[in-house]
């Protein structure tokens, strides 16, 4: 074309070659949205896959999180039992020291014969005018002997 010899004609000149542009851009659309439809697919695929690895990550975290608290709980309920036996053996062998250091045999055994010497002096003494004990006091004197025999046995006997 030649140059526009009115400013009219410049002006409608101006105004088809912008039409151009923009119907060559119109034209290219299509290919662009398609182009940005395969990308906008791509980009999807991609954030499942990571979607995926994201939750099999979590998925394996917790499995090993919950077998790693089970097995501390586990080795403290195991902590705890022991601890808890040891104390148990040990009060139990303060109990036992305790208990033979207050019914130690040898006073018992001395308290006994004491108590049956003080007995049967008593009997000798009341029964010098008859001249056999009662049954009474037979009786009493068995029931001391047997008596202390039995606490001596209970304190002696091995556990």
């Amino acid at each position: 074309m030649n140059a526009p010899s009115t400013a009219r004609e410049a002006l409608i000149k101006e105004l088809l070659g912008d039409m151009d542009v923009l119907l060559k851009r119109a034209e290219a659309l299509p290919d662009q949205i398609l182009d940005s439809e395969s990308k906008i697919k791509s980009t999807v695929a991609l954030i499942d896959a990571a979607g995926d690895r994201y939750r099999l990550a979590v998925t394996a975290f917790n499995e090993q999180a919950k077998k790693d608290l089970s097995e501390f709980a586990d080795h403290k309920i195991q902590s705890i039992a022991q601890t808890t036996a040891k104390s148990l053996e040990e009060h139990r062998a303060s109990l036992k020291m305790q208990q033979n250091q207050s019914l130690d045999p040898g006073k018992i055994a001395e308290l006994t014969s004491n108590l049956i010497g003080h007995k049967f002096n008593s009997l000798t003494t009341k029964s010098k005018s008859n001249s056999a004990f009662s049954f009474r006091e037979c009786a009493m004197l068995a029931t001391i002997v047997i008596g202390s025999w039995i606490i001596l046995y209970l304190i002696l006997k091995p556990t």
